[in-house]
């Protein structure tokens, strides 16, 4: 059903999703969620390990380090370097609550960008908690949206501490307290706000020195490859210059200057990678009336995987019209399916997983964007986009060093 292009999650043994049961196979403790990555993806580095530090680098795909990763000198000190799939849809807000949970996005119930609130009567951005149609950051919570209890399943930060494992969570200081770091949170969990890498560093190191005695994990994650990916392309020079930048500091601040008792793990993830997305393959529902006719709302989840809700009777005419009419840049299925498929994991689901989908999913290929949920003003700026099963938004990084 899907094009042999698209690469589907790897749940059972190499997804980012399976990185915190492989977190506590190293620091020797029990975990509920998923199972571990594959043996040849950690084991050569388990055993008596203290403290393991994760440095989450938002959209570093594995195309990226295929094209300059054996400059980078940490790269070539790497003990295990390997692709790793992202979940589905490959999207910052759901792939983070599978690193903060262990679980695929069908079972924590964050399953895309924008989605419908009934209870609310608005469609919600994920990352600040707002409406679409206008900037009111974390109004969804003063709506009564519960953050502390929006994942359907446990945090890492309370599984682990009920194993004695203390978690810390660093990230820019600019965004420890928007929506989705609340509800990434856990009361379990010390978070700390950095104002730059080299700041992220340096408390990192101040940390360990503290709690050297002490089970550690240590979450950090920071968001400018994103960034520069949607404004110049995954592959342009300024990525390619943050990229040698922030595995520099990550050399000289962080892994030269750990001490050298094996104790600790430090590993390299990205959440998922992007395409280039050029504006000729954009697609909008202005220019097909016929479609947008059927659809009861505007389409949630994003550019790149959107979640259409029909008028009554009108999924199959919507599949076919889309499947049809548009089939060079996307493919459309319903929302059912992909579930049944395991697009988004195995049951148990979250309660309101399939509601969140809508009735059809529209997945784009070829670099296409789905313009029916951003304004096209905000779309023209996109030259890279991650939320589809593109080789490129699905392969992500996996890079471990043992101190």
């Amino acid at each position: 059903m899907l094009p042999p292009e698209f690469i589907q999650p790897n749940y059972e043994n190499g997804s980012i999703a399976n990185v915190p049961a492989t977190i506590a196979q190293w620091l020797d403790i029990p975990f509920a969620g998923l199972p571990p990555l594959a043996n040849e993806l950690y084991q050569s580095v388990a055993g008596d390990v203290q403290h393991v530090i994760v440095f989450v680098v938002d959209a570093l795909g594995w195309n990226i380090l295929n094209e300059i990763g054996t400059t980078l000198a940490a790269w070539n000190s790497a003990e295990i370097r390997a692709p790793i799939t992202s979940v589905f849809p490959s999207t910052t807000v759901n792939a983070l609550s599978s690193i903060h949970t262990g679980t695929p996005p069908a079972q924590h119930g964050l399953v895309g960008l924008q989605l419908f609130f009934p209870d609310f009567a608005t469609m919600g951005q994920m990352i600040d908690l707002a409406p679409v149609f206008r900037s009111y950051p974390n109004a969804l919570q003063l709506a009564g949206l519960d953050t502390d209890n929006f994942l359907a399943t446990e945090s890492v930060g309370a599984k682990f501490a009920a194993q004695g494992v203390q978690t810390h969570l660093f990230k820019n200081r600019l965004i420890v307290d928007t929506g989705l770091s609340k509800i990434l949170g856990s009361a379990n969990a010390t978070e700390h706000g950095a104002v730059s890498v080299a700041d992220m560093f340096v408390q990192v190191r101040a940390l360990l020195a503290k709690k050297r005695s002490q089970k550690l994990y240590i979450n950090c994650y920071w968001d400018t490859i994103d960034t520069l990916s949607h404004f110049y392309g995954p592959l342009s020079a300024s990525v390619f210059a943050e990229v040698r930048t922030l595995f520099f500091q990550l050399q000289t601040l962080l892994l030269d200057q750990l001490p050298h008792d094996g104790k600790t793990i430090v590993a390299v993830l990205s959440d998922h990678g992007q395409s280039f997305r050029p504006k000729s393959q954009h697609i909008y529902l202005r220019d097909h009336p016929k479609l947008h006719d059927m659809l009861l709302m505007r389409p949630a989840g994003d550019p790149t995987s959107a979640y259409l809700y029909a008028k009554q009777g009108q999924v199959e005419n919507i599949i076919d019209y889309t499947n049809t009419t548009l089939g060079d840049k996307v493919i459309a299925l319903k929302s059912a399916d992909a579930l049944e498929m395991g697009l988004l994991g195995a049951p148990p689901y979250a309660c309101q997983t399939l509601e969140r989908l809508g009735d059809v999913i529209v997945l784009t290929k070829n670099g296409a964007l789905f313009g029916g949920i951003c304004e096209e003003r905000k779309l023209n700026w996109f030259k890279g986009a991650h939320g589809s099963l593109t080789s490129a938004e699905m392969h992500a990084s996996w890079l471990v060093w043992k101190v």
